[in-house]
């Protein structure tokens, strides 16, 4: 067959496929496709110069990359999947020469029909040229390339959240976001400025939403997901078990079908998906055909967590060009908690609540908001109101109810529920698993489950009744709102867990051996929601079973990290808690020495320490550095460690800064120097130098010692003048030549302000 037989035979088949596509599309959805297989677009030939078929993916993969770009930015409709296979097969079948019985290539359409239809889903077409692509000829690169056409027009890996009956939703179903029990309300600002996020013509911005557990975030986004649906956006919660695969295809060749919102929840349980997807989409703004807007929400804006998201890094600065201002989502104000408790009452066929019932409702409300942990949120209003609705009492005038008390009140309510349904002790076994792990499915019982526990995931009509009507019943969700969640684990540990140490036991290995991640996250979670003896509890039952000698290197390292971010959130108050497991990762880092991470947590845990306590204990911070000396000295080889020292040196230094000593302070910065100095490839070890140079040049300005601050400015100076490649010695010594020309202004010395 010659090229032009071929060239005609193609032809043939794209006319026919071209009618079918017209005599069946809607008016005015497929009015581009004459252009499309324009003679002199589509039959241009672009066979690689060379027989060796191997290279042939690479070839067509550069030219689909030019090929889809063109037309998504062109003339892009949701409809142009079809016409883009077609346009795109012929230009494969070119790179075919050996091709030269199109009839066998029918016949061999059947045979693989099975095959392209595992492939291509329902979406199954077997015209002449898409037979081609599955002939046996051909199979080595049909996954790569079934995978970018695949890829392009579709939408993002959406959760299936509950769809609303009108029905009273059965048990902790009723407080979940997207039950929507009760009607959305308030928060008229927040949806504002989530709107802001969505017009505009850029076209990719994303926003970083946060708030307390239960402060009603998710609640928000759904809302913000239903209106903008309402004006032709795609829209829907991301769903983090698919969120690896769907960075690929979004840092590739992903394109929206129309405008998209993507909201993702809790990205720090996966911050490097997220990072690679935002850095992704930011990187391929002007090739999007529609915009694209992602909503991240979680407890802190702060944290380790938005470290790894790379903002700081060389070539994020389109990423943070896209970046929206934070949205608090804060408390609510009393009429909108007012307006909770009578819809409480309404959805619960209740009369509304009396004028003492409103006000009993809102001073509790009152003490909640000035509690350490989980005070006034929306979902303690829901559980306030739910409870008083039910007739039960809380507290008395001079002793509050807290949030733990409302999460025990729940608790109790639902127990008779599941008791009704026949959620024994073994179900709720598997239950407080799943909720530790932040879910399980089928599969993670048939591998583990039953053999370690010997009991049986919950029925299908269990599931439900614990996560929702429409839930899946292959898997078994954790026990949500995440503070009731936490609150069940807690009640469970201390009943049913004390009852049967051995299955106790049992829950905490598995926990860290099916995933340890969201264990980790799990317990960082308790610590904000849930009393410090409860949360206490909690972290020595899970803290046994990652450092227990059974338990392998991945629980260990995220259990260290978790240490790392507990000792982050120490107080004055709280620090001697962490100073106990700190100790105890020290040990760990004894015992396994050929574990390196472990140090570096180690080391990172004691910078915490010695910032938190710095200023109300220096004697127990300087025996902290102390530590740290030897650490980095004993391990000479691993450079983490000397950066974690002068980190600690920093914190040290500070702390007696805020004393007035600046004596001390003097040594510490000559420590500082000496590290810097012996380790001039360590461009950090120069950061935590000037930082504490800066410090320090302040300390003697606040103080009118200009003298003494002059020669820490000149050695700031030198460091900017001398590394000109790091941008953040430059920005202190500015900093200081400007706090030090305002000093020389205070006291009228023009002539030094000038030099």
């Amino acid at each position: 067959m010659t090229g032009d037989e071929w060239q005609r035979w193609c032809a043939r088949a794209l006319n026919a496929d071209r009618r079918n596509l017209r005599s069946n599309a809607a008016p005015n959805r497929i009015d581009h496709g004459v252009d499309l297989f324009d003679d002199d677009t589509i039959y241009l030939c672009y066979a690689p110069q060379t027989k060796n078929r191997q290279e042939w993916p690479q070839k067509i993969a550069e030219k689909l990359d030019t090929d889809i770009k063109k037309l998504t930015k062109d003339e892009y409709r949701a409809d142009h999947d079809k016409l883009l296979m077609g346009l795109l097969i012929t230009r494969v079948v070119q790179l075919v020469p050996e091709v030269d019985d199109p009839p066998a290539a029918n016949k061999a359409a059947a045979k693989h029909q099975a095959t392209l239809r595992a492939n291509r889903g329902d979406r199954v077409w077997l015209d002449p040229a898409v037979t081609v692509l599955v002939r046996a000829k051909t199979d080595h690169f049909l996954p790569d390339l079934i995978r970018r056409i695949d890829g392009i027009a579709k939408d993002p890996p959406f959760i299936q959240l509950h769809k609303p009956t009108g029905q009273l939703p059965v048990g902790f179903a009723r407080f979940r976001f997207d039950t929507r029990w009760i009607p959305f309300i308030g928060r008229l600002e927040e949806l504002a400025k989530i709107k802001d996020l969505l017009s505009g013509d850029q076209p990719f911005r994303w926003m970083l939403g946060y708030g307390s557990g239960g402060a009603g975030k998710s609640r928000l986004a759904l809302e913000a997901c239903d209106q903008a649906s309402g004006e032709g956006w795609v829209t829907g919660f991301l769903d983090r078990r698919r969120l690896a695969g769907f960075v690929t295809e979004a840092c590739d060749v992903w394109q929206p079908l129309r405008p998209t919102l993507i909201v993702i929840d809790y990205p720090a349980e996966e911050p490097q998906s997220v990072s690679d997807l935002l850095h992704g989409l930011a990187g391929r703004a002007e090739d999007l055909a529609h915009p694209v807007r992602v909503l991240l929400l979680e407890r802190d804006a702060q944290g380790e967590w938005i470290k790894k998201l790379g903002l700081e890094r060389s070539g994020s600065g389109s990423l943070t060009n896209a970046r929206a201002p934070n949205l608090l989502v804060g408390s609510s104000n009393t009429a909108d908690m007012l307006h909770i408790q009578r819809a409480v009452y309404q959805a619960r066929a209740k009369a509304p609540p009396t004028a003492e019932e409103a006000k009993r409702f809102s001073s509790q409300l009152a003490a909640l908001a000035g509690a350490p942990t989980a005070g006034s949120t929306m979902l303690s209003a829901m559980l306030l109101a739910d409870a008083m609705a039910r007739g039960e009492a809380f507290g008395t005038p001079g002793q509050p109810p807290t949030s733990f008390d409302l999460y025990q009140s729940a608790l109790k309510h639902e127990r008779g529920i599941w008791d009704h349904h026949g959620l024994g002790a073994d179900q709720r076994a598997v239950l407080a698993l799943a909720t530790v792990t932040l879910g399980l499915t089928r599969r993670d019982h048939d591998r583990v489950i039953a053999d370690k526990l010997e009991v049986m995931l919950p029925t299908p009509t269990q599931c439900r009744i614990v996560a929702g009507p429409d839930c899946d019943t292959d898997a078994l969700p954790p026990l949500r709102p995440d503070p009731l969640g936490e609150a069940f684990v807690a009640e469970w540990l201390a009943t049913d867990g004390a009852e049967n140490p051995r299955r106790r036991e049992a829950v905490a290995a598995l926990a860290w051996a099916l995933d340890p991640r969201p264990t980790a996250v799990f317990l960082l979670r308790c610590a904000a929601d849930l009393p410090a003896d409860q949360h206490q509890e909690l972290e020595t039952w899970l803290g046994r079973a990652a450092t227990g000698p059974d338990a392998g290197s991945e629980p260990r390292r995220w259990w260290s990290a978790y240490v790392v971010e507990r000792t982050a959130l120490a107080t004055a108050d709280t620090w001697r808690r962490g100073k106990d497991m700190l100790n105890g990762l020290e040990r760990l880092a004894s015992t396994y020495p050929e574990e390196p991470e472990l140090r570096v947590r180690l080391a990172r845990s004691t910078v915490n320490l010695v910032a938190r306590i710095g200023v109300s204990d220096l004697a127990a911070a300087q025996a902290l550095s102390a530590r740290l000396e030897t650490l980095a000295t004993e391990h000479p080889d691993q450079l983490e460690l000397r950066v974690e020292l002068a980190k600690g040196a920093f914190n040290l230094l500070t702390g007696h800064l805020k004393q007035g000593d600046l004596a001390e302070a003097q040594a510490l910065l000559a420590r500082l120097e000496t590290l810097a100095t012996e380790h001039p490839d360590q461009p950090d070890l120069r950061v935590q130098l000037a930082k504490g140079a800066f410090n320090l040049l302040t300390s003697h300005l606040e103080q009118g010692d200009l003298a003494a601050a002059q020669p820490l400015l000149a050695r700031l100076e030198a460091l900017a003048t001398g590394y000109p490649d790091q941008p953040e010695l430059q920005a202190l010594f500015a900093n200081g030549a400007f706090n030090l020309l305002t000093g020389h202004l205070k006291q009228g010395d023009l002539a030094e302000a000038q030099a």
